[in-house]
């Protein structure tokens, strides 16, 4: 595999990190970190690829949709739905049908992997009322903030991907903070509002650190299943120079 043949795109720090500071595939793939939302990640990815580029992985958390799923278990991307844009404005996304497959046949052991349906929307949903609506809407089991924008940039260059979502919250979580207030224009949560949100609204500080512990545990595990698919796909030689 060289260095460049795949592209990673993590949106937040807190998602790359198991695998940067770990995983013996670091310094073999070309890793970005994009910021939260889908501007954000096109650019990034726009930035990132290269010609020799073979894949793109877009990975990080995302919040699961359907009761089967609860923290810690991952989303292999069957298909992508984008609704961070107007509604008329619609599409979906598949990735490479030879590439799911044999993302598919990479286990880990005590990880559930579901391969399904993942939607891209333009917030972080933040009750269970908000995720069953764009569950109907979108017959997705996950939800998350970047994937489809950075996808569309690989379908423009012609390079295969796929995506995994870690899932930190389940359909029936609701969230700590309403995280769209506490946003700036482009979809980012800003540390410095939910550090004030916690201060002033100090009831909800253990829903916080349970949303942390989750978001560790889904790190831990996508950096895992990353660490496993990159060593199938080399093996299938497909990924060589």
């Amino acid at each position: 595999m060289s260095a460049s043949s795949v592209c990673i795109v993590f949106a937040l720090p807190e998602e790359a990190r198991p695998f940067l500071k770990r995983s013996p595939w670091r310094s073999k793939v070309l890793t970005a970190v994009s910021g939260q939302g889908a501007a954000k990640a096109a650019r990034t990815t726009r930035a990132l690829l290269r010609p020799e580029t073979k894949l793109l992985i877009v990975c990080g958390f995302g919040g699961g949709l359907v009761p089967e799923l609860v923290p810690g278990d991952l989303v292999l991307a069957d298909r992508v739905i984008n609704f961070s844009t107007v509604p008329s404005t619609n599409f979906d996304f598949l990735p490479d049908s030879v590439l799911l497959a044999a993302a598919e046949s990479v286990p880990v052991s005590g990880v559930t992997i579901l391969t399904a349906p993942l939607v891209t929307d333009t917030h972080v949903l933040a009750d269970s009322d908000e995720k069953r609506s764009v569950a109907a809407r979108s017959g997705a089991a996950a939800v998350d903030m970047e994937t489809a924008a950075a996808v569309a940039v690989a379908v423009e260059y012609g390079v295969p991907w796929l995506a995994v979502r870690a899932i930190t919250d389940g359909v029936d979580d609701n969230m700590p903070f309403d995280f769209a207030a506490l946003s700036d224009a482009e979809g980012s949560v800003s540390h410095g509002k939910v550090v004030f949100a916690a201060l002033t609204h100090p009831w909800k500080i253990p829903a916080l650190i349970r949303l942390g512990a989750r978001s560790s545990l889904a790190a831990k595990n996508l950096d895992s299943y990353l660490d496993a698919l990159l060593e199938k796909l080399e093996r299938m030689g497909n990924l060589s120079e």
